[in-house]
């Protein structure tokens, strides 16, 4: 079999307004989800086992939120806050530092209930609103390139800081690693042979940004929404069907991360855990139905 296989192995979540951030040069990012999640707002702030606890609202469900402490032997006491602006979105809060020698120190720090959730919550609910590839230029223009002038974000974040439609706007960038695996009868022994082979040329790219829109029909993604991809009806990924691959998978290994996603729209939902599509999520997709492949030219072996 002739299996073609795409892996999300980086990613970065952050807002639009640290696409100039220093740390993203490290890595390039050619796909990037513009998402949305409720705006949080900070229904309360108080001591919970000697940490620091927060309970946020999105106006319909409440959220409580104990950020881990920093290292030392202490208790935090003495929680008292304020509201920093009318819309309950962030807090001043003035609190003490109990050690456990009777040393006290106080203390005071601006928190945000943005912020917060997306630091602290188990899960972020991210919805999916546009989903965009930039491997223009050989690969050499990345997502920070294009989302710095992006005309589809800058609609999203017009649309969403109206009063009735309010939601926080944030950037998710993926990097993937792409594969050609080929298993393939080696002798009468029936062992099978693996090769893989790295590609990463535009219509590779072209597959996936095709398919994840397909699959997800974001609210702002105009093309690729009808239909079934991968479909020989597609002009942007034809040296991928020429190539006759037998089905293609998408994963997520992200080494490191220790937080999850559930991404979602009203079509479909996937949920990444620690940096790993749960298994039931796994994307899978034959080819046959976009490529009509002629049997007597497969010397595949299994399935």
């Amino acid at each position: 079999m002739k299996k073609l296989s795409y892996i999300f192995e980086t990613a970065a979540f952050l807002s639009p307004t640290e696409l100039d951030s220093p740390e993203l040069t490290n890595h390039n990012y050619h796909y990037y989800m513009i998402v949305t999640s409720p705006i949080q707002y900070i229904k309360d702030c108080y001591e919970k086992d000697g940490l620091m606890a927060f309970l946020l609202t999105d106006g319909e469900q409440e959220i409580e939120i104990v950020p881990p402490k920093a290292e030392g032997n202490y208790v935090i006491k003495n929680i008292t806050y304020r509201f920093t602006d009318p819309s309950h979105t962030s807090i001043m809060a003035k609190y003490s530092c109990i050690f456990e020698d009777g040393r006290i120190c106080k203390g005071e720090a601006e928190f945000g209930g943005k912020a917060i959730y997306c630091r602290f919550a188990p899960q972020k609910n991210l919805r999916i609103e546009y989903i965009g590839q930039s491997y223009a230029n050989d690969g050499h223009r990345t997502s920070q390139d294009r989302l710095s002038s992006h005309s589809t974000l800058q609609k999203i974040l017009a649309d969403y800081s109206c009063t009735s439609t309010k939601r926080d706007v944030e950037l998710l960038l993926l990097g993937a690693d792409i594969s050609i695996i080929e298993n393939i009868n080696v002798g009468n022994n029936g062992v099978p042979f693996v090769t893989i082979d790295g590609n990463e040329s535009q219509d590779y790219v072209n597959l996936l940004e095709a398919f994840l829109i397909n699959f997800f029909k974001p609210k702002y993604n105009d093309k690729f929404v009808n239909g079934i991809v991968p479909s020989s009806a597609h002009t942007s990924y034809q040296e991928v069907l020429k190539e006759n691959f037998d089905d293609f998978s998408i994963n997520v290994a992200i080494y490191g991360s220790v937080n999850n996603y559930r991404l979602f729209t009203t079509s479909n939902s996937i949920e990444i855990n620690q940096g790993i599509l749960n298994q039931n999520n796994r994307i899978y997709y034959s080819f046959k139905d976009a490529n009509k492949i002629d049997p007597d030219k497969y010397y595949y072996s299994f399935t």
